[in-house]
């Protein structure tokens, strides 16, 4: 299952750019964060769509791959 959740981490975040960029909405934030950043992804964050799209599809795989409680806090406690 990690190996799945890595795979879809590297797939929806191969690129850091304007349109999944969290300070990519004109009217909350306007351009304060994007002079430095443009094409530079100095001020770049996942924005909250693509944080969505992407906890969608790993619990997705969660229900593909359903994995006990037991597993989920023995994977956590090995991670530590």
């Amino acid at each position: 299952m990690k190996e799945k959740i890595i795979q879809i981490l590297i797939n929806d975040l191969n690129y850091c750019y304007c349109d999944n960029c969290k300070y990519n909405d004109y009217e909350t934030y306007g351009d304060k964060f994007c002079d430095e950043c443009h094409r530079k992804y100095s001020n770049w964050a996942l924005s909250p769509i693509t944080a969505k799209e992407i906890a969608d599809k790993i619990i997705q795989l969660g229900e593909i791959y359903p994995i006990s409680k037991e597993e989920l806090k023995g994977a956590m406690n090995n991670e530590k």
